[in-house]
C-alpha cells in the first residue's frame, strides 16, 4: 500500500485509536492486512445469496442495506464515514444471507476478509475490546430503531431520524428512507412538506 494510502489510512488508526489506544504492532499489522477499494454509485459490496466474506470500514461514501420482502424492498440500514458495514448475519457465520450492500456515493473503503479478522483477534487480543465496542455501538443503534419501528407514529420516526441522523434526509433518497422508517413514500412526502412548513 502506498505512503499516500497510509495517510489516508489514518482516519481508521485515530477512529480505533480513540476507543482504546493499538500498540505498534497491532497498528503495523492493520497497515499491512487492510486492502483498499474505490467504490462508485450503483456497486455492491454483497448481494443476497452471497456469503457476506468481508467487513468494511467506510473513508468516504454513503453506502444503503436492503433486502427484498414481498413486492416491496426494504432498507435496513445506511452506513457513511466513520462506519463499519458487513451483513452481521452472515458475515459471522460464514453462510449465505439476505441482504445487499449498496454503495450510494463514490467513496473508498477499507476491509479485510474473516478469517484475516479472526486472526487479528488471536494474534493481538487487545483488539478483542475494539470488537466489544463496535458490536455494543451497533447493537444498540439497532434496538432503538427496532422500538422506534414498533411503538412510534410515521410523523414520530421522521422526528427521531432528523434528531438522530440528519444527515441522511440530505444525502439518501426519499423512497429509500420511507423503507427505512417503514412507511409509504406518499405518507412520507407528507410528513416532510408538513415539517418543512413548520418549520418557516
Amino acid at each position: 500500500m502506498s505512503s499516500v494510502n497510509l495517510l489516508i489510512m489514518e482516519t481508521l488508526i485515530k477512529y480505533l485509536d480513540s476507543m482504546q489506544p493499538l500498540s505498534a504492532g497491532l497498528t503495523e499489522h492493520l497497515q499491512r492486512t487492510l486492502k483498499e477499494k474505490i467504490v462508485s454509485p450503483g456497486d455492491f459490496l454483497l448481494k443476497s445469496g452471497q456469503v457476506s466474506r468481508d467487513i468494511f470500514f467506510i473513508e468516504k461514501g454513503l453506502m444503503r442495506m436492503f433486502y427484498p420482502w414481498k413486492n416491496h424492498v426494504i432498507s435496513s440500514w445506511f452506513r457513511k464515514e466513520g462506519d463499519i458495514i458487513a451483513s452481521p448475519a452472515s458475515f459471522f457465520t460464514q453462510t449465505p444471507g439476505y441482504e445487499n450492500i449498496e454503495v450510494l456515493e463514490p467513496g473508498v473503503v477499507y476491509y479485510v476478509t474473516f478469517d484475516e479478522l479472526s486472526n487479528i483477534y488471536t494474534s493481538f487480543p487487545e483488539f478483542n475490546y475494539h470488537r466489544s465496542t463496535l458490536l455494543e455501538k451497533y447493537y444498540v443503534q439497532s434496538q432503538r430503531h427496532n422500538f422506534i419501528l414498533h411503538t412510534k407514529s410515521a410523523e414520530e420516526r421522521y422526528m427521531l431520524l432528523k434528531q438522530y441522523d440528519p444527515e441522511l434526509l440530505k444525502r439518501v433518497e426519499d423512497r429509500y428512507i420511507a423503507s427505512y422508517l417503514g412507511i409509504s413514500p406518499f405518507t412520507f412526502s407528507r410528513t416532510k412538506k408538513k415539517f418543512a412548513k413548520l418549520a418557516k
